[in-house]
């Protein structure tokens, strides 16, 4: 039979490896309690997220719409497809040193010189349309006919005429 040190020396080691299992469950359960903290942070980012995705597909769509009236409207007042068909004339032009292409370069800039008359007779300025018509032929290393886009086209701004 046992004796009772033995006995003692039992029980200490029994509570001893009890704490150790304490302790082990206990960053067991603060580890769970970290990683569901940050499953509940990702699940809050995730649904943040996906609002914003959806309010962004909302305000392109919205956006595309708004665009499309614009383009729509100012097709009333100049002929958008015949901008952006000069435009490529004289992106494709200026890097030709030829008298036809200078020619073609020219025509193509008196036609955006004529919309962004039309526009100024409607009290109206198209920031890339005056761009392209200030456009130099000579100046291929500085002008740049095709970093012109339709969004240029569009920044609209009206003439404030200042009354004396």
């Amino acid at each position: 039979m046992q004796t009772l040190q033995s006995l003692k020396d039992t029980v200490t080691n029994l509570n001893s490896l009890i704490k150790a299992a304490q302790r082990k469950v206990k960053q067991c359960e603060n580890k769970i309690k970290k990683y569901q903290k940050y499953i509940d942070l990702i699940n809050n980012k995730q649904t943040a997220l996906r609002i914003l995705e959806a309010q962004h597909v909302k305000l392109l769509q919205e956006s595309e719409q708004r665009q499309s009236l614009l383009e729509e409207r100012l097709n009333k007042i100049i002929n958008l497809d015949e901008i952006i068909k000069s435009i490529s004339i004289m992106a494709r032009t200026i890097r030709i040193q030829r008298a036809n292409a200078k020619r073609d370069f020219w025509d193509a800039q008196h036609v955006i010189e004529d919309a962004a008359s039309q526009l100024r007779k409607a009290g109206i300025i198209s920031k890339g349309l005056n761009k392209l018509a200030l456009m130099n032929y000579n100046r291929p290393d500085r002008d740049f006919p095709a970093s012109v886009g339709l969004s240029d086209i569009l920044t609209l701004s009206e003439i404030k005429i200042d009354e004396e």
